[in-house]
């Protein structure tokens, strides 16, 4: 029996995706963290399916002054879903793809007192995982791990699930397995008529421009560049160009009437529409770059982290080495634009206005 531990859309797509590609004659359960909007409806759903055998809602998050002291208490003291799974015998492999270390380790630490054979792996969390250290607690929690004696828990965690595991440019764990595609259409089918169905009949501008919670996460204002490429965009493509925002964006100040703020997966979105002519700007999002991963499309992707450069300090050089090994797929091939200023990126848009204008 298999557990999957989600926190996003993302992750969860991409356990039923492992579930069919991995173990398709095994039942498997699924934990499912209250740390996106809509969470608690697309748990609902996902109970009523029926494909996982238990489904657990996880209900804490920082959203807040006192969740944050909840999850504090928590930390010592486990809810009971995380007690509950700590004391299942059942679980042959569980999937990590929410990075809570402290519960992972607290699950895995009592597994390991009671002698439980299982497999304890990671799942991909987007391109984090092909270019960042992700899977290392900060400073705080390997304080904490330490004092409650549970650090060295997380060393028995030695398999990563990922889509392309070649892109790699960092998290080599000992045990790289690889996803697989949605090579099944009755994934694609079950993920868009009975999970995600409200994403049904939307399309796609030709321009898309996938925003991205800067100021959220790292208190990071881009508001004047974005602006300027959010400008442009308008300029060129007017009413075929969309602005897709991020589901942990709080607040947007650009103004346009052509705004989507859904929780679909954005893969899903890209099977409604012409994915070959689409244009996909991005800093450098995960969405960008899956629909090839997972479907085989190819619509052409402008990445602006460039125009960025100055202000974010990590853009390194595994972010320049994964790009040139992104490149070099089959899907990606002459359609990936990185231009180093607005000027230049005006100029690609007016080029692939005038291609994709057919």
């Amino acid at each position: 029996m298999i557990c999957f531990f989600c926190a996003t859309p993302y992750h969860i797509m991409l356990s039923i995706i492992i579930k069919e590609n991995h173990f398709k004659a095994q039942s498997a359960d699924i934990v499912i963290y209250n740390h996106f909007h809509g969470a608690k409806n697309l748990y609902e759903k996902i109970l009523d399916t029926g494909i996982f055998k238990n489904v657990y809602f996880f209900n804490e998050n920082n959203s807040s002054i006192k969740n944050r002291f909840k999850r504090i208490y928590h930390s010592i003291f486990p809810q009971k879903v995380i007690q509950r799974i700590a004391n299942n015998s059942h679980y042959s492999e569980m999937i990590f793809f929410a990075l809570d270390f402290l519960n992972i380790s607290y699950i895995i630490k009592r597994y390991h007192r009671s002698h439980k054979k299982c497999i304890f792996s990671y799942g991909e969390d987007g391109m984090g995982t092909y270019m960042e250290p992700i899977y290392v607690p900060n400073k705080y929690l390997r304080l904490f791990l330490k004092i409650t004696r549970r650090k060295q828990f997380l060393k028995k965690i030695k398999t990563l699930y990922v889509l392309v595991p070649h892109l790699l440019q960092c998290n080599n764990f000992k045990n790289i397995k690889q996803i697989g595609t949605a090579k099944n259409n009755e994934i694609l089918t079950f993920c868009k008529q009975t999970l995600w169905s409200e994403g049904i009949g939307i399309q796609l501008k030709r321009v898309v421009y996938m925003q991205e919670p800067f100021y959220n996460d790292f208190s990071l204002n881009i508001d004047y560049i974005e602006h300027q490429i959010l400008d442009i965009c308008n300029k060129i493509f007017q009413n075929d160009f969309l602005i897709k925002l991020h589901p942990r964006t709080q607040k947007f100040k650009y103004s346009s009437a052509s705004i989507l703020r859904m929780n679909i997966p954005f893969e899903l979105l890209l099977t409604e529409s012409k994915p070959d002519s689409l244009i996909i700007i991005s800093f450098l999002s995960t969405a960008a770059i899956t629909p090839g991963f997972l479907f085989g499309h190819t619509p052409y992707l402008i990445f602006t982290y460039e125009l960025l450069a100055d202000k974010c300090p990590f853009i390194n050089t595994e972010v320049t080495a994964f790009i040139t090994e992104l490149k070099k797929l089959k899907t990606c091939h002459e359609r990936i634009f990185i231009p180093k200023t607005i000027e230049e990126l005006k100029t690609i848009l007016l080029e692939l206005h005038q291609k994709t204008n057919n």
